[in-house]
């Protein structure tokens, strides 16, 4: 069980797929924050 984590991790960092889901998933979640700042201090 304990060697099948480490060898996870690392197949996931050697993994580009995993860094474009990574990448997906911050830009879903702050990229709408970042737009919403954007446009309050243009209509504020």
């Amino acid at each position: 069980m304990q060697n099948k984590i480490p060898n996870f991790t690392k197949t996931s960092l050697n993994n580009p797929l995993f860094y474009v889901i990574l990448g997906i998933n911050f830009n879903l979640t702050y990229c709408p924050i970042l737009v919403n700042k954007a446009l309050k201090k243009r209509f504020v």
